[in-house]
């Protein structure tokens, strides 16, 4: 299986465990419409809380791309990714998206032995 797959099986088993957790402590409540009121938003303010951290190990996980190659040293690299602006093409009102900027960056990272990952924050 791709690790992408597995990743997002990951983030649907802990949905899931939440779901869970919460569909226990309504039944823990006996009915009691405050308990589950209190259940409810607790789940409100702390699901999001824990999510974030989780999103971030799962986005390094699956975002992740091995350079190949030996790595070249940090300035020589940084100097071919500025290098990269002066390339010889004429910009007639174009509008650029952002994969014709990223990538062309990446692949020049990757093919220079460095590793590329990506993360929330």
């Amino acid at each position: 299986m791709g690790k992408f797959f597995i990743v997002f099986l990951a983030i649907f088993l802990y949905i899931f465990l939440w779901f869970g957790v919460v569909a226990v402590a309504v039944v823990a409540t006996g009915g009691d419409e405050e308990g589950g009121l209190v259940i409810a938003l607790g789940t409100l303010v702390i699901f999001p809380i824990t999510l974030l951290p989780f999103m971030q190990i799962m986005a390094k996980r699956v975002f992740c791309f091995k350079g190949i190659g030996t790595p070249v040293s940090e300035t020589a690299l940084r100097s071919m990714i500025l290098n990269i602006n002066d390339l010889d093409a004429k910009i007639l009102d174009y509008k650029f998206s952002s994969n014709e900027i990223k990538y062309p960056i990446m692949n020049s990272i990757l093919r220079n032995g460095w590793d590329v990952r990506f993360a929330l924050w």
